[in-house]
This record gives structure tokens, sequence and C-alpha cells, in this order.
């Protein structure tokens, strides 16, 4: 049998620690994209896919599949979104803001970028306000 490199809960606890984050409320946030360079310090020859689940003109749900180097699904992700609402990004760029979401989801899910939520900012920023 190969050996293979397993990934440690300290490799993952320490590039999480050199994720940059945002103010969000009391605590800080990870976005996608610090989420992204995280998953490729741990995982250099891991991978990041994407699909659609459903589309209509008013409406998508993605979902992300995260691998290790070698094949083994380590997490996934979905996210819908909705063009009928006041986001503006959603008004042209709808499925990107979605892919984006199921991404950051599903890294969230392996353990990147998160401290008590996998929410995205939107969601923060939206649940804080009700």
């Amino acid at each position: 049998m190969e050996d293979r490199i397993r990934v440690s809960y300290e490799q993952i606890k320490n590039a999480n620690e050199e994720i940059e984050t945002i103010k969000l409320g009391a605590k800080g946030y990870a976005q996608v994209n610090e989420r992204i360079k995280a998953f490729r310090k741990v995982y250099p020859t891991g991978k990041i896919a994407t699909s659609i689940e459903e589309i209509t003109e008013e409406f998508v749900r993605t979902f992300t599949t995260i691998e290790d180097g070698y094949g083994n699904i380590i997490a996934t992700g979905s996210a819908s979104e909705t063009n009928k609402t006041n986001s503006k990004v959603n008004a042209t760029s709808m499925l990107e803001n979605c892919e984006t979401s199921s991404v950051g989801r599903a890294l969230g899910f392996a353990g990147l970028g998160v401290d008590s939520s996998v929410a995205s900012a939107k969601n923060i920023k939206k649940n804080k306000n009700l």
C-alpha cells in the first residue's frame, strides 16, 4: 500500500492561524479567498470542484466537492441564490456569488476558516439585522 501523507489537525490549525479575517459583529470572518489560500497550503494538490445543480433565470443552486490530493472527498457544500432580492451583486452575478458561497461552505466544513460558524458574511450581516 502506498504511503500517503495525511493531514493533521495541527496543519489545519496552523493554516487557520494565518488567515486574515474581517470584523463582523464581535468575531472575525474568514472570506472565501482566505479559505482557498489556506486550503492550498494544507492540500497543495487538492481539488475544489463546483457544479450547478439547478439554474433558472431567477434561481441557482451550486454544489462544491473538496478533495485532498489523492481523490478522497474531505468535504462538500452547497448554496443557493436568487436575483429576486435587493442584492446588486445577484442582479448581475448570481451564479458566481452562489458558487463562491458553496466553495466557502465546503472549505468551512473541511475545517478551514471557521471559528464558530460556516455562515457566509452576507448571511451574518443579514441575520444580524433580524
